[in-house]
């Protein structure tokens, strides 16, 4: 069984081609999730939200990807109901579709389709990137509403044990598809898929700071108490994704590596606001300060990452990580491209 299940995990793996574009697009939508929950925090400990400019930009992010019963949504029931259903086609067809090559791989000596194998490997890398974080808000949701539920006789149906039972599993399994993702199923060796990587440790930090700051979100009821914890924590988790994309070079590709470098200049530039907001800092000002903190911040990383690449290129490649940057950087200069030049 595990040499099957291991064959299947390396076929789907090894059939992900994803066009530098898509890529490109996968890294902004995910970054922006985690902006939006640095700035839904922010935006509820701040009192006064008309002048907040803070809060426009969020509830344009929540557009990205938050459906939460608790916030977005002031549907009735059966809305809910629907959105749990169709969640749940989803994890059961996920479900099917790995047994099915589970079951094709022990019983033929040449399992499945390449097409079918294809499908899968970008429906792991849309639930990563995308989908996790929906299901992730909305299934949290449900479970914070449950614990609101009295002892009523027409209760809905998230106060029902059948249904909350089930919602506990759809969460878990929501996890677990995601954990797979990044733990098994993503390339180590360079090849025509952007997202082939040296290491997955950077996009493992990205799924658990998500997952780390929907959790504080909901179980932090004091907005004051929410905003303190949130604005340290967001920050711990972005500079360490930082310190990461600057030791491994994680990508192959150079301008996805430079997107992320960008995307998390802009994620610290918010996480450096939270942390002036806890501290005091007048709303007035933020509004201000984060028009030139943000190119501030994303030119500096870039400076400093230009500076790295130029060491590299000197000689100083003392790591596995470094050398096989190095070949990426020759590549790009034998065609008169300096990929971190802003």
């Amino acid at each position: 069984m595990y040499p099957q299940l291991k064959t299947t995990l390396q076929k789907i793996t090894l059939s992900l081609q994803v066009p530098l574009l898509v890529s490109i697009a996968f890294e902004i939508i995910s970054g922006l999730q985690i902006i939006h929950l640095i700035l839904q925090v922010m935006t509820d400990y701040s009192q006064n939200k008309a002048f907040f400019i803070i809060a426009f930009i969020n509830y344009g992010l929540s557009y990205l990807g938050e459906i939460s019963p608790n916030s977005l949504f002031g549907e009735p029931t059966n809305v809910l109901r629907l959105l749990w259903i169709i969640f749940a086609t989803y994890f059961v067809f996920h479900l099917v579709i790995i047994t099915y090559l589970i079951i094709s791989s022990i019983c033929t000596q040449n399992p499945g389709h390449r097409l079918i194998f294809a499908f899968v490997s970008w429906l792991y890398l849309v639930h990563s990137r995308i989908i996790f974080f929906i299901a992730h808000f909305f299934f949290m949701g449900l479970i914070n509403l449950h614990k609101q539920c009295g002892v009523q006789r027409n209760s809905p149906f998230f106060c029902q044990i059948g249904w909350f039972a089930a919602t506990i599993v759809l969460y878990s399994f929501n996890i677990t598809l995601a954990v797979v993702k990044e733990l098994f199923l993503y390339q180590i060796l360079k090849s025509k898929d952007t997202y082939g990587v040296k290491d997955n440790l950077l996009n493992q930090i990205v799924l658990i700071h998500k997952g780390v700051a929907i959790l504080i979100s909901f179980l932090v009821q004091d907005d004051d108490s929410r905003a303190q914890i949130c604005a340290i924590m967001n920050l711990v988790f972005t500079l360490l994704t930082l310190m990461v994309i600057f030791i491994k070079f994680p990508f192959y590709n150079a301008r996805i590596l430079k997107t992320t470098i960008i995307i998390n200049g802009v994620i610290l530039s918010f996480c450096i606001l939270s942390i002036l907001q806890v501290i005091g800092v007048e709303k007035r000002v933020l509004d201000v300060m984060w028009t030139a903190l943000i190119p501030l911040v994303i030119k500096c990383l870039l400076i400093g990452f230009q500076s790295l690449s130029d060491r590299i290129l000197k000689g100083d490649s003392n790591s596995t990580e470094k050398i096989l940057f190095l070949i990426s950087l020759l590549k790009h200069h034998n065609f008169g491209y300096v990929p971190y030049s802003m």
